[in-house]
């Protein structure tokens, strides 16, 4: 009978405190199901860049991890899932703000006294 020897993913993190590339794992048993979970939010290539800062966050927060939790998944998601929140709060601020502008430039480009749009 076989019996499974992998580390937790606590071990894995404790382990990374020390020497950072026992993080590397973690990456390797929770990246495509993270990617995944962001892909459908946000599509392909919002998801390569969001997940990358999630398991960057994750990494400098390991000194933080409750190593009583053997499984880091949850906590991962939460860290993606916060990534995620973060990520449509700043592109919603983006949208804002180039509405404000595209108004700003609507509004120069009318001409005195006519309410008609100019070319240029």
């Amino acid at each position: 009978m076989d019996v499974d020897t992998q580390p937790s993913d606590a071990d894995l993190i404790e382990r990374s405190r020390h020497d950072a590339a026992a993080f590397g794992p973690l990456y390797d048993r929770y990246a495509v199901q993270l990617f995944r979970y962001a892909q459908r939010r946000l599509g392909v290539d919002t998801a390569r860049d969001v997940v990358a800062d999630a398991f960057l966050a994750a990494f400098a927060a390991r000194g933080r991890y409750d190593l009583t939790r053997p499984d880091a998944r949850p906590w991962l998601f939460g860290i993606l899932t916060r990534e995620i929140a973060g990520h449509h709060r700043r592109e919603s601020a983006r949208l804002r703000a180039l509405a404000r502008c595209t108004h700003r430039r609507r509004q120069s480009c009318r001409r005195p006294g006519r309410g008609t749009w100019r070319r240029g």
